[in-house]
């Protein structure tokens, strides 16, 4: 989708907390790609067979921050 995404696991609290991280310049940009993403037929698919099995359900959350220094 043409953002650097970094993966990576918490060090210390529950073990095998995974999580990603991307950085975009505002709001519209975060949209933008989520809007691209959320409609690539491909990437349904994708979540569709592959999510079941590696995620415990309702387990996710999603966070935004903003950057203060």
């Amino acid at each position: 989708m043409g953002v650097e995404v970094m993966f990576g696991q918490q060090v210390g609290g529950p073990i095998g907390q995974v999580g990603w991280r991307a950085t975009y310049a505002n709001m519209g940009v975060l949209e933008a790609a989520m809007n691209k993403l959320l409609t690539n037929e491909k990437f349904a698919k994708n979540v569709a067979k592959h999510v079941p099995d590696l995620f415990v359900p309702g387990s996710g959350r999603d966070e935004i921050w903003t950057v203060l220094s």
